[in-house]
């Protein structure tokens, strides 16, 4: 049996439930891809050896060899990301849907929160939300003045809209940006244990340990492994580390959602 209908116009909503359900499974997928971050360089994704080039002069080579795939690796980073993206613009069309509810509009299925390139870009389908009584002019003057959802004015949930749409298209695939190998020891011939300066590549390499001639060095530990990803040129964030970036999207989008908790 159907529900009775219910005036939704005075029925304030004590909290945007969905919207934030949105927000906490984007974090869930930006806190997997920092766990694929890790396994990557995780012990057994790279080796660490010693070369000895000359056994006669005694000349050594430090050897890394990274194990793990780096395109395999930046596939499933790009998934990842993807889905992280689309939940927290999905959070900003709930709230918006819910808004259009608790201003006694008729939501349809081309609800959805307004991001524009330009401020000007924006006055037309406020204005038409308006007129048509889906927004007050409370809401209208509110997203226009304070959340300015386009470039200039709110760049965070701009790019989470351009990315958005971007990854309808082709896939987010991040840059690998390096990986860093450090705390790596050595002993000398005088059973000293050294630590190798930090080695930055971004592939297996082998370096020359000029240090080491007419010696032999003996590895005692192989470290540890660090590495970044980062959003490819043409895209908001470019250039940047990708998880810092969706975790100031997330703090943005939940800092509007709780906004308009307070301005409803």
């Amino acid at each position: 049996m159907p529900h009775p209908p219910v005036d939704l116009i005075n029925v304030m909503p004590s909290s945007f439930t969905s919207a934030y359900l949105k927000i906490e499974r984007a974090k869930k997928h930006i806190n997997n891809l920092c766990g694929l971050l890790n396994d990557f360089c995780s012990a057994d994704s790279y080796s660490v050896a010693i070369d000895k080039v000359d056994a006669r002069y005694k000349i050594n080579d430090l050897v890394i060899d990274i194990h793990t795939s780096e395109s395999a690796f930046l596939s499933d980073a790009a998934l990842i990301i993807g889905d992280a993206v689309h939940n927290l613009r999905s959070a900003l069309d709930l709230l918006y849907y819910e808004i259009v509810l608790f201003c006694g509009g008729t939501p349809t299925k081309w609800t959805r929160f307004p991001v524009r390139d330009t401020g000007q870009e924006l006055v037309a389908p406020l204005k038409g939300a308006l007129e048509s009584r889906q927004i007050t002019s409370a809401v209208h003057d509110f997203i226009r003045d304070t959340v300015k959802p386009y470039k200039t004015g709110n760049f965070p949930i701009w790019a989470v809209d351009e990315m958005n749409v971007r990854d309808k298209h082709q896939l987010l695939i991040p840059t690998f940006q390096m990986m860093g190998f450090m705390d790596i020891r050595i002993e000398n011939d005088e059973h000293e244990i050294v630590t190798h300066p930090i080695v930055l590549t971004e592939k297996s390499c082998r370096i020359r340990l000029a240090d080491s001639y007419g010696r032999s060095p003996v590895l005692r530990d192989k470290g540890r492994a660090a590495t970044g990803i980062g959003f490819r040129l043409g895209t908001p964030y470019e250039g940047e580390p990708v998880t810092p970036a969706l975790n100031r999207i997330t703090e943005e989008i939940t800092r509007t959602v709780k906004a308009f908790e307070l301005l409803l």
